[in-house]
């Protein structure tokens, strides 16, 4: 069993339902070893501003300081099952062995169980027994996880002759565990909760690894783990009915495939073309790739479910050297983020016809029944509209334009600002586009030069610093709101929810805190806590005063699933935290965009402008 949400009396009576029908088919305990009876067990979901974890809905939460406990009663008895959990913070390069040994040294004759059980690629587990404060034996399973440089502790437990019956129950609860990143981020600012939430997943890279959550809880569950943000993986893709994901591992140029549900992995493909993100067919039956073979790049496509390789054919696009890598690492952040130099690879179905980018995403090609036609030679950051009639992307000398597929008319649209990113709507209706002006340049001429080749490859470095915005354009009414305002590198990926409800957006910060850190002469793990990272914002829409744009994660490369495929939020039991209990966002139903006549231009007084949120401002300049 998988897990059970309650919400209301409905939910409550169909929870007993199903427990009642598991328990008749031996699915959950219903007896200790001394035949003692157990209740049945349901779950709620504890959230708290570190973590979260189901727990049987007949158990009390008491939240006591440095840790959290969960029983039958507020405290720990000794003839009843119980569980503890606490957020250790960074614990350094200690190792779960480590970690459990400090536990372990708190008891009074611990017999330590050989056997250690892996628990979702980021968490280890072990059993051992030590007598209660009544003297009786008392079992106990310790959970660490090691999370983004952050360790957790679920501690579970049970008189030992009732222990094997609870075995299932804890497996299942640690299974579900997840840490979350409520309390901060790089820098200081502040990650809230959104007050309402889309009930769809979010596919995002976390500290280099593939997680999928939902937006009242990023960053949700760990599908990799091992990754590092220097050699992570990319390109996370949920499958249309969004039971699972395709990523791609560039150190390998590996194609992987994962059951949301369980993690379960199997690798896909090889030879991948790692520039280019997987794509579905709306079906889910076709999950399109390019590989590589030599400078020749090939389309490709694994068959669903027997996981079968189909060719597609040659592709019109070369393997080349796109550009030379940068001495700032925020240019480096922000192209991992889109692609080299900002200009991400396109790859798109529409119906039975593909859309994909030349070498170094400049350029677009469509793919049919086996044969490429080129569409656009210098056509770039392209995006393919919802119905997949029209294509929006850059050109340097026009700047925005949409294509027409039918008829192949180039158009431009007039923009109050150079479009960096674009992305459309998900009715179609209008897009979203990010900008970046210029606001300081800096060369980082101070410090040990040798100290600086190591730390930005190149010495002396310049580094650069922008004046970012979010804006919205509505294609029936030309008119443009300006939805965010801050300051770093870049805006990377766009992602409007599926609902319309707001829109998803990821901020490169820029690398002047780091050179700050870096003229300063600050100790090695000062400097990396003040590189830049990438931050994932949530804006939601139609925008109002009262509901800026809000910080939700660190983390990147976030992709939307289908509307459905994330459950309802359930109570949580933090009487600290009564408010930020989450709803779904209300049903919207959105229609086709209907035919419009572009304007030439938009003046000033068709742009609505929205308040300037809490990003946090650079420091000054070395």
């Amino acid at each position: 069993m998988k897990r059970l949400f309650r919400q209301g009396k409905a939910h409550r009576w169909l929870s007993a339902c199903l427990i009642a029908a598991l328990l008749s088919i031996g699915l959950l305990p219903t007896t200790a070893q001394d035949n003692t009876p157990l209740p049945p067990v349901g779950f709620a979901l504890y959230r708290s501003e570190k973590f979260s974890l189901p727990y049987p809905n007949f158990w009390e939460v008491t939240e006591r300081g440095i840790d959290t406990y969960f029983g039958a009663r507020s405290t720990p008895v000794c003839a009843e099952a119980g569980m503890i959990a606490q957020a250790l913070g960074n614990v350094g390069n200690r190792t779960f062995e480590d970690l459990l040994n400090e536990y372990t040294r708190t008891f009074i004759r611990v017999e330590l169980a050989p056997e250690r059980v892996a628990i979702r690629r980021t968490g280890m587990s072990a059993s051992f027994v030590a007598p209660c404060t009544d003297g009786t034996p008392r079992q106990y399973r310790v959970t660490f996880f090691i999370v983004y440089g952050q360790a957790y502790r679920i501690s579970q437990f049970a008189p030992q002759a009732a222990f094997s019956a609870w075995a299932d129950v804890f497996g299942q609860i640690v299974n579900e565990f997840s840490p979350t990143t409520l309390t901060g981020s790089a820098n200081g600012s502040p990650i809230v909760l959104p007050s309402e939430a889309p009930l769809a997943l979010i596919a995002h890279i976390f500290g280099g690894n593939v997680y999928v959550g939902a937006l009242y809880d990023l960053p949700g569950k760990p599908i990799t783990q091992g990754a590092t943000s220097e050699r992570g993986y990319q390109s996370p893709v949920l499958s249309p009915d969004g039971s699972l994901i395709a990523f791609v591992d560039p150190n390998q140029r590996t194609l992987w495939l994962a059951r949301v549900s369980d993690g379960a992995m199997q690798p896909a493909a090889s030879d991948v073309a790692v520039e280019y993100p997987p794509a579905w067919r709306s079906d889910g039956k076709l999950l399109a790739y390019i590989a590589q073979n030599g400078d020749k790049l090939q389309l490709r496509a694994v068959q669903l479910p027997d996981l079968s390789l189909r060719d597609l054919g040659e592709t019109l696009a070369t393997s080349a050297e796109c550009a030379a890598p940068s001495a700032d690492p925020s240019d480096r952040l922000y192209w991992a983020e889109t692609g080299v130099e900002g200009n991400a690879e396109l790859m798109a179905w529409a119906d039975d016809a593909l859309y994909y980018s030349l070498s170094c995403g400049i350029g677009v090609a469509q793919w049919r029944e086996g044969k490429s036609t080129l569409l656009h030679a210098e056509l770039r950051r392209t995006q393919l509209s919802p119905d997949g009639r029209t294509l929006l992307g850059i050109l340097p000398a026009e700047n925005l334009v949409r294509l027409n597929l039918r008829t192949g008319a180039l158009e431009r649209i007039e923009l109050p600002q150079p479009a960096e990113q674009i992305a459309w709507r998900p009715d179609g209706s209008g897009f979203f586009f990010s900008t970046a002006s210029l606001r300081e340049q800096l060369t980082v001429s101070e410090g040990d030069p040798e100290r600086g080749q190591a730390l930005f490859g190149s010495f002396p470095p310049r580094l650069s610093v922008y004046n970012l915005a979010l804006w919205e354009v509505d294609l029936r009414t030309s008119i443009v709101t300006l939805l965010f305002e801050g300051e770093g590198r870049a805006i990377g990926r766009i992602a409007p929810s599926p609902d319309g409800s707001g829109v998803l957006f990821s901020v490169v910060q820029s690398a002047q805190r780091l050179a700050d850190a870096f003229v300063n002469n600050v100790p090695l793990g000062e400097l990396r806590r003040e590189s830049p990272v990438i931050q994932l914002y949530w804006r939601p829409l139609p925008p109002t005063d009262d509901a800026p744009a809000i910080l939700v994660a660190v983390s990147g490369t976030a992709s939307w699933g289908k509307l459905g495929s994330a459950p309802p939020p359930t109570p949580t039991s933090s009487p600290r935290r009564p408010g930020e209990r989450p709803s779904p966002t209300p049903t919207r139903t959105l229609t086709p965009a209907p035919t419009f006549t572009l304007t030439p231009s938009l003046t000033a007084s068709q742009r609505r402008t929205a308040p300037p949120t809490n990003t946090p401002r650079p420091t000054q300049s070395p």
